[in-house]
């Protein structure tokens, strides 16, 4: 596998620059505000999203890092990084290309063929526009040294929570249906409300990252000895075993707003 994963490497760094997502260019959209606006309104408010089935082929490059190749609105590829260079979370977030590489492999197409490629998160919020100005960012992403013949049509970030919420509703089956996601916290949100239909996912309801379940399960858990934020899931798997009389949470203060403080 690591001997498969090197050649792939290989192939990748010899391919299109797109894939290697390390230029500032790229970095600054992913912190440009207003190029939100393609996929809906800011986090923290209500809104109908404009994420919908894909009758083109689409390869959401993710932050986390993994890739997924939809054709047709069908996902017709996914991996996670992780699961070629068999390191547990894949510490580099900057880049999924091997993921990346691999959705197109499978496909049978190369980057040439992709008509949208979109991030699923925004790790800067809530950066105003001051970083550049709009002028400053097109013009690095039209430089033909960045993405020479490669360079896409469209590069959309979609909001974080919205990722989450089409990611569950559109393969679902279900014409109409409620939608609650609830993480750790994404482009300042850490729960949503959505409605999903035809039309797209609207959403109903977001609270903010300081009254986050994910933060507070993270806190148990480092309480615990389970470990970093990644320990969570462990929390959670054992939490059917707990005796809720057994501890308390004196080690926390509630604060005004929702939000708590480590004692």
């Amino acid at each position: 596998m690591q001997q498969a994963y090197r050649r792939m490497c290989a192939l990748v760094h010899r391919g299109p620059p797109l894939l290697q997502w390390r230029t500032q260019a790229l970095r600054r959209l992913l912190w440009q505000e207003s190029w939100r606006g393609n996929t809906g309104r800011r986090s923290g408010t209500t809104g109908t999203s404009r994420i919908g089935p894909y009758r083109r082929p689409l390869l959401p490059l993710c932050f986390h890092p993994s890739a997924c190749l939809v054709i047709d609105g069908k996902v017709v590829a996914f991996s996670e990084e992780e699961r070629f260079s068999r390191r547990k979370h894949h510490k580099d977030s900057r880049s999924c290309a091997v993921a990346a590489a691999y959705c197109l492999s499978e496909a049978g197409i190369t980057l040439a063929d992709v008509d949208e490629i979109a991030i699923a998160f925004n790790p800067a919020w809530p950066t105003p526009s001051n970083i550049c100005t709009d002028a400053e960012l097109i013009a690095e992403l039209l430089d033909p040294a960045l993405f020479d013949h490669h360079r896409p049509r469209q590069v959309t970030v979609v909001e974080h929570h919205l990722a989450h919420a089409a990611s569950a509703f559109h393969p679902s089956g279900f014409d109409e249906a409620a939608v609650l996601v609830v993480d750790g916290s994404g482009d300042g949100v850490s729960a949503t409300l959505a409605h999903g239909t035809a039309d797209g996912l609207k959403a109903l309801r977001q609270f903010p990252f300081i009254q986050s379940l994910g933060w507070f399960y993270e806190t148990i858990a480092e309480h615990l000895g389970l470990g970093n934020w990644t320990s969570s899931g462990k929390l959670m798997g054992l939490a059917d075993y707990g005796n809720p009389d057994r501890y308390t949470l004196d080690f926390l203060t509630a604060r005004a707003g929702g939000s708590s403080r480590r004692s």
